[in-house]
């Protein structure tokens, strides 16, 4: 390894003068040209950083894309060259100071800095390039005011950043997508993740160097790589017109517009971006207001403020926790991770019991919706929205949650919470116990107990936790129950991981995968752990009671623990159903609707609604019902197995035949319309029971279904002798009015009997 040049060395036709510093790539030296007779500086790279191809490949694609461009702020490059085993490049030496000793310049100085350094930017985007490293140490000022920008042309290269608390820091990539470079403080969201960066990027990085020259501060601060890092993604600075009270608002907006976390909504260019700050310079146009004016002005904010609670917004009852942004990458962890932060969050702040907090299958609606906030919290009814973001690094979590008011876009409280992985379920029952202290709700002595920070789980066991909820919500349940098992079997401790299995389990069975005898065992098993680790497990005390009912058709039973359930988790439509079960069709119905509010968009809370109202014989509020869980799916199996019974229970054959119709492909449609016209539904009906019958439910249930329209009651009961055998969950449902023809049948009557139905349903 060399030495340090010193005065009087040669590199090239340059004599060394002196020393200008070090920086991340390299060293600077002041240098004569001995040809031009001028004082050049004189950048090279140490012979240990060329150990790395990729750092040298950097050092020359600065100069190769400074030396295209001329411009009166960028650095001019005369020369690059290389001298044994150094290279180097000669370019003009600025004198001056970097641009955050500027900061206590006079307003109008620091603006006219700011337009000069955004349109030397500019330029250097019409040739192609984008810079990637703005910060400070890279602009500097010169004595007559002038701005130069060095160091231009940054590489994608590998860049370690640091995780844990400072003695415990290691070497860790931030992401699989690709590689980070740039400085943290400054760096766009996009790059903090190892995405490419294009012109949007130094929008973004130019708005931090210039709101930390108009404010004095930083935008985004941290402890540590990861924590500044994190900052970038997650958090919004404070509004410099805050920090700098002398700050003009148009100059603040300005920059807060370039920080936007989404590029999109920063401004297009660079050019629009000058354009806002000369803009600026220009003195604002000032209109006098009028007496009455002021007065009117003065009147509607002393309304507003009668119209604010105590705590400085509206009342807030009602909850809905947008889909948490993923900040870990996808090597890191992919949509399982923020999706899992999401519906812990939503369940930690459901143990609040005075507070509606909407279900997580309708906010996951509005993961990738570009609506506006207000608008998503109107559809879900909710007064307020949670907004937030998860950091994986390692085995190290970083939660961010804000809440927002959302009649008034007001963000009324935000805060991050770090820990390790296991202590996960405890950071979000601080930020649920956080927004309640915030938005003035007392909590109750159960309450208190229940966002206690609990079991501290091993990171092998959360990480399978949260990939089979992933999964087991997208109805993938023979995945979830396998990732579920590795769960409890690293963790025996998990009650999430217990009631995971058994949910997903019952869904093996709920969709015909399996009977209910053969793991009805294991999912009461599972789910008995789950409440002996933690007693208050909606989901798991309602699949208790479903169980009850499918598997041992004990509607006692299966209404004590699916009311249990209800109470804990009100968007559960378990209870409704054993409701229907038991006869009492208005008390399902009104707890259908109920759960509906909680859950107002998932199409499986508006289909069971719908089928509800069909049980309750309401058969316009189920079609409406029907028809709203398919705007939001309209695939949906389960809609398209019922609709066209209500329809034909009400005296509308063609609407029936007309959904029917529609689910089947292009191809087939023809064909059954002709069947359709030439004898209606019974030719429909005959013409299923022609098909080849297959073991299975679904053949069955269609036999059943025909053989019912066409009045072959016998043949029915036939096919309801199979489903009973293959434990088909319609042999619960048996208060559905398409059944009314066999109802007077002895048989009919003696698997109501089996199924230990009330006498009153029997009817």
């Amino acid at each position: 390894m060399l030495n340090r040049l010193a005065p009087g060395d040669r590199i090239g036709p340059y004599a060394i003068v002196d020393s200008l510093g070090a920086g991340g790539m390299g060293e600077v030296y002041r240098a004569r040209d001995s040809r031009l007779q001028r004082t050049v500086a004189i950048k090279i790279i140490s012979p240990a950083r060329f150990a790395d191809d990729g750092h040298k490949r950097r050092f020359l694609q600065e100069a190769r894309a400074a030396s295209a461009l001329t411009h009166s702020g960028i650095v001019t490059i005369y020369d690059i060259g290389a001298e044994g085993s150094i290279d180097y490049i000669a370019m003009e030496l600025v004198e001056g100071v970097t641009l955050d000793k500027a900061c206590a310049r006079p307003y109008s100085e620091k603006l006219a800095l700011a337009a000069s350094l955004a349109s030397a930017i500019a330029a250097a985007h019409e040739k192609g390039i984008v810079h990637r490293d703005l910060k400070p140490a890279n602009i500097m000022v010169t004595a007559a005011g002038q701005i130069k920008i060095l160091d231009f042309g940054l590489a994608k290269f590998n860049a370690p950043v640091l995780k844990g608390d400072e003695s415990t820091r290691t070497a860790v990539s931030l992401t699989a997508e690709g590689t980070v470079a740039g400085t943290p403080a400054y760096m766009s969201p996009e790059q903090v993740q190892g995405r490419p960066a294009e012109s949007r990027s130094d929008v973004f990085s130019l708005g931090a160097v210039l709101y930390e020259l108009f404010t004095g501060r930083r935008a985004f601060q941290g402890d540590s790589t990861v924590a500044v890092m994190a900052a970038v993604l997650e958090r919004d600075p404070p509004n410099a017109s805050n920090i700098c009270p002398t700050l003009p608002r148009g100059c603040a907006a300005a920059i807060h517009r370039a920080l936007a976390k989404k590029p999109e909504a920063r401004y297009p260019s660079m050019h629009e971006f000058a354009a806002e700050l000369r803009a600026l310079e220009r003195p604002p146009k000032v209109r006098r207001l009028r007496p009455w004016a002021i007065a009117a002005a003065s009147i509607t904010i002393l309304a507003a403020a009668l119209l604010v609670g105590r705590g400085g917004h509206h009342r807030i009852s009602s909850i809905a926790v947008r889909p948490f942004d993923n900040f870990s990458g996808a090597g890191a962890a992919g949509d399982w991770f923020s999706d899992g932060m999401t519906e812990t969050l939503i369940a930690e702040m459901s143990k609040v019991r005075s507070l509606k907090v909407i279900s997580r299958t309708s906010v996951m609606q509005y993961k990738k919706s570009k609506k506006p906030l207000k608008q998503i919290a109107q559809e879900l009814g909710a007064d307020a929205v949670i907004e937030g973001s998860a950091l994986r690094v390692g085995d190290r979590v970083r939660i961010t949650a804000q809440l927002i008011d959302a009649s008034t876009d007001q963000h009324l409280w935000a805060k991050d919470y770090d820990g390790d992985l296991k202590d996960v379920f405890a950071l979000h029952r601080d930020v649920a116990r956080a927004i309640a202290q915030e938005i003035g709700v007392t909590l109750t002595a159960g309450e208190r107990t229940r966002l206690a920070p609990g079991h501290s789980a091993k990171p092998e066991a959360l990480e399978a936790y949260f990939r089979g909820n992933y999964h087991y919500s997208r109805g993938e349940a023979r995945a979830a129950v396998t990732l579920a098992r590795d769960a409890v079997r690293v963790d025996p401790n998990l009650a999430q991981g217990h009631e995971l299995l058994g949910l997903s389990l019952m869904d093996t069975a709920n969709f015909n995968m399996v009977h209910y005898s053969e793991v009805l065992p294991e999912i009461r098993a599972e789910l008995h752990r789950a409440l002996e680790l933690e007693p208050n497990r909606g989901a798991a005390l309602a699949c208790l009671g479903w169980g009850l009912m499918m598997g041992d058709h004990d509607w006692v039973g299966a209404e004590r623990l699916t009311r249990q359930g209800f109470d804990l988790d009100p968007s559960s439509t378990s209870y409704a159903f054993v409701l229907a079960g038991r006869g009492r069709l208005d008390e399902a119905v009104r707890v259908v609707r109920q759960a509906v509010l909680h859950d107002p968009a998932n199409p499986s809370a508006h289909a069971d609604m719908g089928y509800i109202n069909q049980m309750a014989r309401h058969y316009p509020e189920a079609i409406q019902s029907f028809r709203k869980a398919l705007e939001m799916n309209p695939n949906y199996g389960y809609v398209h197995t019922h609709l066209p019974d209500v329809y034909l229970l009400s005296g509308q054959p063609d609407l029936a035949f007309a959904d029917r119709l529609a689910t089947l492909p292009p191809d087939r449609r023809d064909d059954l319309q002709a069947v359709y016209r030439n004898g209606g539904w019974p030719a429909i009906w005959r013409r299923a029971l022609a098909q080849p019958r297959t073991e299975t439910n679904g053949s069955w249930r269609s036999a059943l279904k025909a053989n019912i329209g066409l009045g072959q009651l016998p043949q029915a009961m036939d096919c309801f002798d199979k489903l009973e055998k293959l434990e088909d969950s319609w042999t619960s449902l048996l208060m559905d009015p398409a059944f009314d023809p066999l109802r007077k049948e002895p048989r009919f009557k003696a698997l109501l009997e089996r199924m230990h139905y009330p006498e009153s349903t029997w009817r």
